[in-house]
C-alpha cells in the first residue's frame, strides 16, 4: 500500500510528505476514506515534524541565552572591581588635598574631586544594577523637583574642563525653569554627551554647551566640529556596545549614549543627533518642565 501527499509546511517551506507502508500484498488506494485517512495522518505528522524543530530551535536560543548572559556577569564584574579600584585611589589623593588647609586652591579642589568620585562611584552602582536587570522592570528614577539644574550641568562642565585643560568648552546656561526628575542622572547625561564630544571632537576646536528654555521644555545641545558621523550609521548611535569604525583600539565600551538615550526617555524626553561636515555633530536633548511622572530606565 502506498500513499503520497503534497502540502507539508516545514519551517516554511512546502515539502512533499511520502509515507510507506508495506504489506504482502501492496494495492492502490482508491477508497476515499482510507485517502483520507492518510490525509489526516500526514498532517498530524507535519505538525509533529514542525513542532519538534521549533523545540530545538528554542533550545538552542535558550542555550545561547544562558551562555550570553553568564558572560555578561563575568564582564560585569570585572568592569565593577577595575573602575572601583581607580575611584579608590583618586578618592585617596583628594582626602589628602582637602587637608592641605594653608592651600585654599587645593582644597577647592579636593573638595570638587571629591564630589566626582561620589558621582562616579553612584553611577558603577546604577550601571551595574542596570546590566544586571536586578530590579526587572529597570532602575527607578529619584524623582524630586529640580530647580538648579543650570548649577548642576555647570559643575559637571567645571570637572570635564579640569580634567581636559587642553580643549576649550564653550558655554551658554540659560537659568532653566524648574524639572522633576532624578539630578544625579541628568548630571551624567551632560557628562555623557560632553566626553563623547571632547573624545570624537576635533582638539583645536571648542566643544559647544548650549541650554535654553522652550516653550514647555529645557533644550540641550552639545556640539562639536570633526569628522561627521555618517548619516547610515547615524541611527546606531545609540545602540550599546556600538562604537564608530573609525574609534581607536581600547577606547570606551559603547555604553555612554545608549545609556544617555534611556535616561532621556526615562524623564519623557527626546534625544537626537545630526551630523553633516558643514555644521559637525550635535546632539540635542529635550526634557518637559515639571513632570508629575516619569517611566523607569
Amino acid at each position: 500500500m502506498y500513499a503520497a501527499i503534497q502540502g507539508l509546511q516545514f519551517d516554511g517551506l512546502k515539502d512533499h510528505f511520502t509515507r510507506r507502508v508495506t504489506d504482502a500484498g501492496p494495492a492502490k488506494v482508491s477508497e476515499p476514506r482510507v485517502v483520507r485517512m492518510f490525509e489526516v495522518f500526514a498532517s498530524l505528522i507535519a505538525m509533529q515534524l514542525d513542532n519538534e524543530m521549533r523545540q530545538w530551535s528554542t533550545e538552542d536560543q535558550l542555550t545561547t541565552e544562558r551562555e550570553n548572559a553568564a558572560l555578561r556577569e563575568q564582564f560585569i564584574a570585572v568592569l565593577g572591581h577595575d573602575l572601583r579600584n581607580p575611584l579608590s585611589a583618586v578618592n585617596a589623593t583628594a582626602e589628602l588635598l582637602v587637608r592641605r588647609q594653608s592651600d585654599p586652591d587645593l582644597v577647592i579642589a579636593g573638595q570638587r574631586l571629591k564630589r566626582t568620585v561620589a558621582r562616579m562611584t553612584g553611577l558603577i552602582d546604577d550601571v551595574m544594577d542596570f546590566a544586571r536587570g536586578r530590579l526587572g522592570g529597570g532602575i527607578a528614577l529619584s524623582l524630586q523637583p529640580i530647580t538648579d539644574l543650570s548649577t548642576r550641568w555647570q559643575a559637571v562642565i567645571d570637572e570635564l574642563r579640569d580634567a581636559n585643560p587642553g580643549r576649550r568648552i564653550v558655554c551658554d546656561i540659560a537659568n532653566v525653569s524648574p524639572v522633576r526628575g532624578d539630578p544625579g542622572w541628568l548630571q551624567q547625561l551632560l557628562s555623557n554627551l560632553l566626553g563623547n564630544a571632547l573624545v570624537h571632537g576635533a582638539e583645536d576646536t571648542a566643544v559647544i554647551v548650549y541650554v535654553i528654555n522652550d516653550a514647555a521644555q529645557v533644550v540641550l545641545t552639545v556640539s562639536n566640529d570633526g569628522n561627521p558621523i555618517p548619516e547610515h550609521l547615524q541611527r546606531r548611535v545609540f545602540e550599546p556596545y556600538w562604537r564608530p569604525p573609525s574609534s581607536a583600539p581600547g577606547g570606551g565600551l559603547g555604553l555612554g549614549l545608549f545609556i544617555c538615550k534611556q535616561i532621556v526617555e526615562a524623564h519623557s524626553g527626546t534625544l537626537d543627533v545630526c551630523s553633516t561636515a558643514e555644521r559637525g555633530t550635535c546632539f540635542t536633548v529635550r526634557i518637559p518642565f515639571m513632570l508629575h511622572s516619569a517611566n523607569p530606565i
